[in-house]
């Protein structure tokens, strides 16, 4: 077991075979909910969620 000087980050996702559940997304990746206080407005996270959680 190492140290945090020692530490090495990780990342670990995943890749859905088929369709991605986009609609499903969106209310996880609600900014507004992860940090528990107002981040967007709702035109923002609208707009936001457009962009990046578009089917591609």
């Amino acid at each position: 077991m190492g140290t945090e000087e020692n530490y090495n980050a990780s990342f670990v996702g995943f890749v859905s075979e088929g369709n991605v559940p986009y609609e499903h997304l969106r209310e996880m990746l609600d900014w507004n909910k992860i940090l528990r206080r107002p981040v967007m407005t709702p035109d923002e996270l609208r707009a936001y969620q457009e962009k990046y959680l578009s089917a591609r």
